[in-house]
């Protein structure tokens, strides 16, 4: 009986979702090796790449992923539709080998198409002279695997996912602006001991030890983490203070660079609130196109960027968070750990109103300024409309003039300033 109402109540809640019409994934790829010179990052053999505990990080992710929108929801295809879901990647080893892991996790072994019943095995076989496999096959590729395709484009032309990226006349400037600003400035002192302490203890000389700034304290930390993901020992008798301070200034630095200064963080996600606005309007204006099913596979940065254009979170919160244990945001997630996962669902209400609802790692945020878990998407749309700046004319500049390009207002995030 209990069951029985599981159930009932479970269907009753999936039917107060309304209709999901399109979803929008972007993730961070999984555990990699390192990517800074500090520590122990020597004793890894191939830099930047997935590990297999990142590759473990995204199968798992599809599969809860196919769990929810393809057992419960019955959203996708129980098979891979070709039509429903389109997979974008950076160009860039760990994000292409996340993406397969996690659509191999969503369409997991077993699930690839079966060869035609009768074929002839001789049409099984490429014209490749002196060879031939004995074939007892059933599916096209061993055990049912099914490959999906994954897009991408040049490092270079990536202003969708790595517009962060120097990849702009105006980026350069946009790292001095940041760099000489108040708060990076006297986070530098603030922090000065922290990073002093954090230099001593990987036996770093004194001479280093003096140059070092909170970006390569973060860096380190950052190596501190894939030890962590890996098995790897890091530093003994870490004190809890430099522990927690270390925290704070890995989420410091990710989120002010890319959120501290509100026109900047404007710039950054420009492209991708772009995308979000023009693929949401493609499908309702075609709502018989059977596209369902967006996936863009990239990075920390990737995610941080569109989470704080999102109100999803921002330096501030994220320093109060972590020294308090509490926070007055509405929103408010640490740094984007490996496989962090932000999904963005278009739904229609049984009145035919359409709204948004956004998960960050499976659980649904605040929209819209509020203490609730759906926006309506005019609203939602006017609120990323009123965040976009010219990206392609900053883009092409060698100076930063936010002013004279951004619209009147300040979306989501109120007047611009340094907040």
């Amino acid at each position: 009986m209990f069951i029985r109402t599981l159930i009932f109540l479970s269907l009753i809640l999936l039917q107060c979702q309304g209709d999901l019409l399109l979803v929008m994934e972007s993730f961070r790829h999984g555990a990699r090796e390192p990517l800074y010179d500090w520590w122990n990052a020597e004793n890894f053999s191939h830099w930047g790449e997935l590990t297999s505990v990142g590759m473990r990080q995204h199968y798992n992710l599809g599969q809860a992923l196919r769990k929810i929108y393809i057992e419960q929801m019955k959203f996708l295809s129980e098979s891979f539709n070709p039509d429903e879901i389109y997979v974008r990647s950076t160009d860039v080893n760990r994000t292409l080998v996340s993406a397969f892991s996690q659509l191999n996790g969503l369409y997991p072994l077993g699930s690839g198409p079966e060869l035609p019943k009768g074929l002839d095995p001789s049409l099984e076989q490429a014209p490749f002279a002196g060879y031939q496999n004995e074939s007892k096959a059933y599916f096209g590729l061993p055990f049912g695997y099914q490959p999906i395709p994954i897009h991408t484009v040049p490092t270079n032309e990536e202003f969708l996912l790595r517009s962060f990226d120097s990849i702009c006349n105006v980026s350069n400037d946009l790292q001095r602006i940041l760099e000489s600003s108040e708060p990076y400035q006297r986070w530098n002192q603030e922090f000065k001991t922290t990073v002093e302490q954090v230099g001593r203890l990987i036996n770093l000389t004194e001479q280093t030890i003096q140059t070092l700034t909170i970006d390569d304290a973060s860096n380190i930390f950052d190596v501190f983490l894939d030890d962590i993901w890996f098995n790897q020992p890091i530093p003994q008798n870490i004190p809890k203070e430099l522990w927690t301070n270390l925290t704070i200034i890995y989420n410091l630095v990710i989120y002010y660079n890319l959120g501290g200064i509100r026109d900047i963080n404007k710039f950054y996600s420009t492209p991708f609130l772009r995308e979000i606005i023009s693929s949401f309007d493609a499908k309702l204006a075609n709502q018989t196109v059977s596209l369902k099913w967006k996936m863009y596979s990239a990075h920390d940065w990737t995610i941080a960027t569109f989470s704080t254009a999102l109100n999803i979170t921002d330096y501030a919160c994220t320093e109060e968070l972590i020294r308090t244990g509490m926070t007055k945001a509405l929103n408010c997630e640490l740094y984007p750990d490996f496989a962090t996962n932000l999904i963005i669902e278009l739904h229609k209400d049984e009145k035919g109103e359409n709204f948004v609802k956004i998960r960050y790692n499976g659980n649904y945020v605040n929209l819209c300024g509020r203490a609730q878990k759906d926006c309506s998407y005019t609203e939602f749309r006017q609120r990323l409309s009123d965040y976009l700046i010219d990206f392609e004319k900053i883009c092409s500049s060698d100076k930063f003039y936010p002013n004279s390009s951004t619209n009147v207002g300040g979306g989501f995030l109120g007047k611009l300033e340094i907040f």
